[in-house]
């Protein structure tokens, strides 16, 4: 394997169709536009959710 395969890999994320609703859900909450087919955002979105998962719930 070469080096720039496993960094290919590392950016390459797919999202759960849970994710994804996620990501749609939360988009309408904050009135913010993300297309969870573009990765890079939906990965540094999701990362921002996850921080704080304990009032994940709460919030849906």
């Amino acid at each position: 394997m070469s080096s720039t395969k496993t960094g290919n890999r590392r950016m390459q994320f797919v999202l759960s169709s849970r994710e994804k609703k996620l990501i749609i859900r939360f988009s309408k909450i904050l009135n913010f536009k993300i297309d969870p087919n573009h990765e890079k955002y939906a990965i540094d979105f999701l990362s921002s959710i996850r921080i704080k998962r304990g009032t994940e719930k709460k919030i849906i």
